[in-house]
Formats: C-alpha cells, sequence, structure tokens
C-alpha cells in the first residue's frame, strides 16, 4: 500500500479527532460577525474556498478566500486564516510577515515544529493528519472538518460517509477513462477544484472544474464518450441528462460532499496504477513549495 493509500483510507478517524479539535481550538478561530480572509496554496486554497463559502451560508460574517500569493492583505479585515499542511509554504509566510501587528491570524497546520508557528499570532496543530505523501489527502479534510464543526455543523453523517466511501466501488468504466471533469455549487465548488487537482496531481490526467451552473457555458464542449463528469452537491436540473447524451460517465451525489470527495482521491489512485505512475511521487512536485525569493 502506498502512503497516500494508507492516509486516504485513514480519514473517518482523523475527522473524527479534527472536530473534537473544534472544540478546543474555538477561542482562536474565527468568531461570529468578523470580517474574515482565508489564505493558502494548492489543496489549501480550495478548502479556503469551501470553508468561506460554508461560514457566509452559515451567516458567520462576511468571508473570502485567496491564494496566499495574490490577497488583497490592504482590506480591513478582522482575523485572517492561513492553511499550510507543512508551515513552510513561503507564499504563506509572506502574507503573515506582511500581516504582523495590523490584523490577528490563525494558522493551520500539521507540523507544530515549522515557521508557521512564530510567523502567526495563533495555531491550530492537526499532527494526526500530517501526511508523507507529496499528494494532500487526509490533511486538507481534516482541516475542513474542523471548521466545518467550528461553524456548528454535526460532522457525525460525513465521518459516516467517509467510512462508506471507502467500501463503495469506484464508478464502473471511469479508471479507463481519459478526461476528467468536476463540478460544484456554493460550497462544493471548491471541492470540485480539489478534486480535479487530485487527477492531475497523482495520476496526470486532464482534468477540469467548473461551478456546475457554468459548465454549459463552454466547457461541455469537451465532454464525450472518454469523460467521466462528477458531480458534487446539488445537481442542477437538467444538467445529468446533457451530460450524459454526450456519452460521458455521469457521477451523481450519494455521500455528504466531503465525503465524495475520499472516492475521488481513490480514484486518483486507481487511475495512476493504471498508468504506471507513483501516486506518492508525482511528477514535478514537492511536498511543500519554498522559494528563494518569492518576492519581485
Amino acid at each position: 500500500m502506498s502512503h497516500v493509500e494508507a492516509e486516504i483510507a485513514s480519514q473517518p478517524e482523523c475527522w473524527r479527532d479534527a472536530a473534537e479539535l473544534a472544540t478546543t481550538s474555538a477561542s482562536v478561530l474565527p468568531a461570529p460577525g468578523e470580517r474574515v480572509a482565508v489564505l493558502g496554496c494548492g489543496t489549501s486554497l480550495f478548502m479556503a474556498q469551501a470553508y468561506a463559502a460554508l461560514r457566509e451560508r452559515a451567516r458567520r460574517g462576511e468571508s473570502d478566500a485567496f491564494p496566499a500569493s495574490e490577497a488583497p492583505l490592504q482590506r480591513p479585515y478582522d482575523r485572517v486564516v492561513a492553511i499550510s499542511r507543512s508551515g513552510t509554504t513561503t507564499e504563506v509566510l509572506d502574507a503573515l510577515a506582511a500581516l504582523a501587528g495590523r490584523v490577528p491570524t490563525v494558522a493551520l497546520t500539521a507540523d507544530p515544529t515549522t515557521p508557521i508557528m512564530d510567523a502567526a499570532d495563533e495555531t491550530v496543530v492537526l499532527d494526526f493528519a500530517d501526511e508523507r505523501s507529496v499528494v494532500q489527502t487526509r490533511f486538507a479534510t481534516s482541516v475542513l472538518t474542523l471548521l466545518r464543526a467550528s461553524l456548528g455543523e454535526d460532522v457525525t453523517a460525513s465521518v459516516a460517509d467517509a467510512q462508506r466511501a471507502l467500501e463503495i466501488p469506484l464508478p464502473d468504466g471511469a479508471v479507463e477513462r481519459t478526461q476528467f471533469t468536476f463540478l460544484g455549487r456554493g460550497w462544493t465548488v471548491g471541492l470540485a477544484a480539489e478534486a480535479a487537482l487530485k487527477l492531475r496531481e497523482a495520476a496526470c490526467a486532464w482534468t477540469e472544474s467548473y461551478p456546475a451552473m457554468e459548465y454549459r457555458h463552454g466547457p461541455i464542449s469537451v465532454t464525450d464518450d472518454n469523460s467521466v463528469v462528477w458531480m458534487f452537491g446539488d445537481v442542477p436540473p437538467g444538467l445529468t441528462d446533457e451530460v450524459r447524451a454526450t456519452g460521458a460517465i455521469v457521477v451523481a451525489p450519494q455521500l455528504d460532499p466531503l465525503a465524495d470527495l475520499v472516492r475521488v482521491q481513490r480514484l486518483a489512485v486507481a487511475v495512476a496504477a493504471a498508468r504506471g505512475l507513483d501516486p506518492d511521487n508525482p511528477r514535478n512536485l514537492t511536498r511543500s513549495v519554498v522559494l528563494s525569493d518569492a518576492r519581485p
């Protein structure tokens, strides 16, 4: 078993730990009514986008998500949340340094021995969800579980669905397809983007992601009988029939959306194996992006 397979399989237990950590971390996480920005890179950015949408849906306050390298740090926020598994990502550390003394910051990380512990005002450490694989799985989903629980969500059903996601067979014929599109609505737009990234990272696959209502505005043109179209969250009326007419395999929501992401993680590993690739060592990637000089 690869590292990433073992990490995928451990998610139900990690999510339970994350839900408990949400309770003990409540004092440093965004409070109701605060104007919040959430920063991240890659997978962490997509979790930030999902959380920001969920927080606004829960009427907890205005919430934005940005790539750490492009965050408008001059805006007046009450708190900034930074997500970084490694705690060493250059763009995140630079953003925290720029905010020091101006805006309260909290970092969510997996490693308590890294620079982010000093760069942020407060930290929440999910060391139980740290990973050996380059490809992120359990850290990202555990962070989002923690943040969902912090919004008052009961994540018990989500944890149960995560276990089911490890047991449900992958969609028949999906591994053999060559093009993958992921669609979401609301907070699951971020999950769709993360799902596409998993196939790119682990399997070097041609993947795309879109808000579901935008998919018919051009992107559906690439879909054919070599495609898989995977939908997260609410499906717009009529879209399923339109996609099936292209010859694509359509995967409709079955579980809590975050648990459905676990199924996509499994698919990414299966596609990698079918293509003779090592999902623990994806091409051109390292576990953390550390730049010698990130400034212009």
